[in-house]
């Protein structure tokens, strides 16, 4: 998941959330959320050794990621996972691998909490497209003659016998599994008229593309 998300930046909004994370895990001495039972980090008002060591450099993390927010720096994940390692790997526990292990085990929850959404949304739907699993190809398309060609991307194919192929069949089922229960329903019905175009059709045999034009999610 870090590889592929690795060079996405994140938005002031998920660098908000991140940084109320990092400080609610240093005002719980560690915990990263209600499953934490064990405050790893003791007691953080007064933290000595390593231990403060560690929470500074946390904190410059925090800095870092607010001066970004308010000068509307790029931050991209990979930064983000650096310094975060930096915090817990350089001159300090050096003597506690345990307790490095542990901090490392959640710190990288939080950092899993916050790539899960941005994995999601770069493998499962982007800015273009809000459904698509598998996309057939990107295409010009209109809804009528009447409406200008849009760039859109084909979700789904209903192809005559002599054109289909294997592979129609599953993308078209995978995608339409991700729509909306009631924008599936809605569909459902231009399928049907258009499997009944495919058998009533004897000459010129034309196939039927579901798509979803970028940007519109329509």
């Amino acid at each position: 998941r870090l590889l592929q998300v690795s060079s996405t930046v994140m938005t002031p909004k998920c660098l908000q959330k991140l940084a109320g994370a990092l400080e609610f895990f240093i005002s719980s001495g560690g915990k990263v959320d209600q499953l934490d039972r064990d405050a790893i980090l003791g007691d953080p008002n007064n933290p000595k050794g390593d231990i403060a060591t560690f929470i500074e450099s946390l904190r410059e993390v925090i800095k870092t990621i607010e001066t970004n927010i308010e000068n509307g720096q790029d931050y991209s994940v990979l930064e983000l996972h650096r310094d975060l390692k930096k915090c817990y790997t350089e001159d300090v526990f050096e003597h506690e691998i345990l307790k490095k292990m542990k901090i490392s085990q959640r710190l990288d929850r939080i950092l899993g909490k916050t790539l899960a959404p941005i994995h999601e949304v770069s493998c499962r739907g982007v800015n273009q497209s809000s459904i698509w699993g598998c996309m057939a190809a990107a295409i010009w398309a209109r809804e009528s003659k009447k409406k200008p060609y849009w760039p859109a991307i084909v979700l789904g194919i209903l192809a005559p016998d002599d054109q289909k192929e294997d592979w129609h069949t599953s993308l078209t089922d995978r995608n339409e599994g991700r729509l909306p229960e009631k924008l599936r329903v809605d569909l459902k019905a231009a399928k049907r008229r258009a499997e009944s175009g495919l058998k009533r059709q004897s000459s010129d045999l034309m196939s039927y593309f579901l798509v979803e034009f970028m940007g519109s999610h329509e």
